[in-house]
């Protein structure tokens, strides 16, 4: 077979394929660094969400209320 054809798990490694390896293991890298901080941007509009969750439920509980207590008192 020449050597051309071999994979490199057929020979030993070259310098180019450490290269690669290198280059692809910092991609990867970058790529988890990228998805983390769109995780944490997320998150952070995530909790702003649900602390602004309460106020429209407050309404509506007392928006309740009142309709319950004009019913009940003449």
């Amino acid at each position: 077979m020449p050597e051309e054809d071999l994979t490199p798990v057929d020979r030993p490694l070259h310098r180019s394929d450490l290269n690669d390896i290198r280059d692809i293991v910092h991609s990867i890298s970058e790529r988890q660094l990228q998805f983390l901080a769109t995780a944490q941007a997320t998150e952070k509009r995530v909790t702003r969400l649900e602390q602004h969750l309460w106020l429209p439920a407050l309404v509506s509980v007392v928006a309740a209320a009142l309709a319950i207590l004009a019913r009940v008192v003449p």
